[in-house]
């Protein structure tokens, strides 16, 4: 089976697991330009007619054209306004027929990492707009305001590991991997947008939500919290009585009915308080009239929802894309289910958008907004990491704590980038309060950041530095460049792991003292405690980071000072060297003699 382009759509939530499979596609629906928006939607009751299956999504976007008050602010972006494809059958799969068949998706060697994270508006930006909402509130042109943003972030490694992660984390109602030939979308929606089966169809708006708590007292607190707050419950409602409105333009005449109202459904990281709607409708209605009358869905836009739209493109930093757009299949029978494509990724060239947000009223406080629309990307930043981050710093008694800041400018950095917590006020303060402990003239200190924020310090005693030339062997096996891994110092085992194997396994039968390593283009990285300067004709020079190294702070130091220049090394450069020195914060320039491949 080529799989190529498909689309997998499963539910992880329910007890038994359900999967659609949408395989070998025989043609494509996408809409890029806003004029071919309407014909393309009449494309898709002729592919029904043939008796094919439609399966794909419908970018938030797209409703600037449902709506002709709305046509002139449409927005094109990167991600089509539609894209559909057509297969000729879709197949039920169980988990061992799911493991069989993408276990021949190709593996990548590269491990799994999520870095350069960058969230799209800033704290004050969000509190200055949030501000604006509030005064739309007041003056009662919206009830209720869905507003949002995105982070963004590079992706290293498979994507499918990078789904199957985010399935193992959060297990919903509603996962879909959507694989197009030049982008991917990964979802893990818990909300249902609508689901129409015969002339029957419901929805069931979400809105409202406490975080969970590993502590079981203090976790039923939270649910019972949500299922009693008047704040949620008022948002809930609000978005009810949107939905049920929205029905009523589609449905039987007297047929939209509350089936729930304001239960609770329990997440791995969140409860969410979600409310059923039922109507009848003609089991013959088009795709295109549905969306006429339910796109996009109330609970992530607001009430009334045109006005609402309109003020949320007003004060959005961005389109919006496939973030609260729709998700879903159509049969050639007219059934069709879509969930709300929150919790949803669009991934392009190793790139990815999150979209995250919340409901505003006008009872609502700013931080604590603030706060509820980070928690929901929970599931993603938090993403369960096999690492930990590491600084090493040098304490002497004549000089404290050498690059101090150095160490926690990069630290901070390096957190940011991966998306560790770092408290770094409290770090810095245990680590002033530290030096009371010290008798010796000098100590090396290791700090050890978990992704959770928490951290261990340890500390021992320097000796003195070496001051005469030590060995050093260049490992016969070489690193990949692309592990973005190697220019952040963390535990992982594709990196100081392999390090500290390599070290080990050449010292065993070599009086070495460091090992240097080169990438899979022969070029010179770095060694597994030290970074590497060289005299080349009397000019000192330092593998590039491109090689695929730590940037260490003392090498920064030098090279700031004007004392070395990056450049590509070879182990040629390195036999032909007249001077070869170790370099990092701790031990300063340590004098080095290369003694061949090991």
């Amino acid at each position: 089976m080529q799989l190529s382009e498909f689309i997998l759509l499963e539910n992880f939530k329910d007890q038994d697991y359900q999967g659609w499979l949408y395989t070998q596609p025989v043609d494509e629906l996408r809409v890029d330009q806003a004029h071919k928006f309407n014909a393309v939607l009449e494309k898709i009751q002729a592919a029904q007619k043939k008796g094919l299956h439609l399966a794909g999504y419908i970018n938030y976007e797209a409703g600037f054209l449902l709506q002709p008050k709305l046509n002139s602010r449409l927005q094109l972006t990167s991600a089509p306004l539609l894209h559909f494809l057509i297969f000729k059958k879709r197949q039920a799969i169980t988990r061992q027929q799911r493991e069989n068949i993408f276990a021949k998706i190709p593996k990548t060697e590269l491990p799994l990492v999520l870095y350069n994270f960058n969230f799209e508006m800033q704290r004050n930006v969000y509190l200055e707009r949030f501000a604006k909402l509030q005064e739309h509130l007041k003056a009662g042109d919206t009830y209720q305001v869905n507003f949002t943003s995105r982070y963004e972030f590079d992706l290293q490694g498979s994507t499918w590991e990078f789904y199957n992660k985010l399935c193992e984390r959060q297990r919903v109602t509603f996962s879909g991997y959507l694989k197009f030939s030049d982008y991917a979308i990964l979802s893990l929606s818990p909300e249902l947008f609508f689901r129409k089966i015969g002339d029957k169809i419901h929805v069931c708006p979400m809105k409202g939500t406490a975080a969970r708590n590993s502590d079981l007292t203090l976790d039923q607190a939270a649910r019972e919290f949500l299922a009693t707050d008047t704040k949620n419950k008022a948002e809930n409602i609000i978005i009810v009585d949107l939905l049920r409105n929205d029905l009523s333009r589609i449905a039987k005449t007297g047929s939209v009915g509350v089936v729930k109202l304001c239960s609770i459904e329990d997440f791995e990281t969140v409860y969410q308080m979600t409310s059923t709607i039922e109507a009848k409708i003609d089991p013959n209605i088009s795709f295109k009239t549905m969306l006429q009358a339910l796109f996009p869905c109330g609970s992530i836009t607001g009430a009334p929802k045109i006005r609402t739209m309109e003020i949320i493109q007003d004060l959005e930093v961005s389109p919006r894309e496939i973030y609260t757009g729709a998700i879903g299949f159509i049969t050639p029978d007219n059934d069709m289910c879509f969930n709300v494509a929150i919790r949803s990724l669009y991934l392009k060239n190793n790139h990815a958008v999150l979209g995250v947000g919340g409901g505003i009223t006008i009872h609502s406080e700013g931080e604590g907004e603030w706060e509820e629309m980070h928690l929901k990307a929970n599931f993603l930043t938090r993403l369960s990491k096999d690492f930990s981050l590491i600084e090493t710093l040098a304490w002497t008694r004549e000089k404290g704590y050498l690059f101090f800041e150095n160490h926690l400018l990069r630290l901070v950095d390096s957190a940011r980038n991966l998306s560790f917590i770092c408290k770094i006020n409290k770090i810095k303060h245990d680590l002033l309060e530290l030096i009371s402990q010290f008798s010796k003239p000098a100590y090396r200190i290791r700090l050890v950041l978990n992704s959770n924020g928490k951290y261990e310090i340890s500390f021992f005693e320097l000796e003195s530095a070496q001051n005469h030339p030590v060995n050093i062997a260049l490992s016969v096996n070489s690193i990949n460049e692309n592990n973005i891994l190697f220019q952040y110092k963390t535990t992982h085992a594709s990196t100081r792991g392999f390090y500290q194997s390599e070290l080990a396994r050449i010292q065993e039968k070599n009086d070495v003292f460091e090992v240097i390593f080169q990438n899979r283009e022969g070029f010179i990285t770095e060694g597994t405690r030290f970074n590497l300067m060289i005299d080349i004709n009397g000019k000192m020079f330092t593998p590039s980071v491109k090689s695929g190294l730590l940037p260490g702070v003392y090498r920064q130091y030098l090279l700031d000072q004007k004392d070395c220049q990056e450049r590509e090394i070879t182990s040629a450069d390195l036999q032909a060297a007249q001077q070869i020195f170790l370099i990092n914060s701790v031990r300063g320039l340590i004098p080095a003699k290369f003694v061949g491949i090991k």
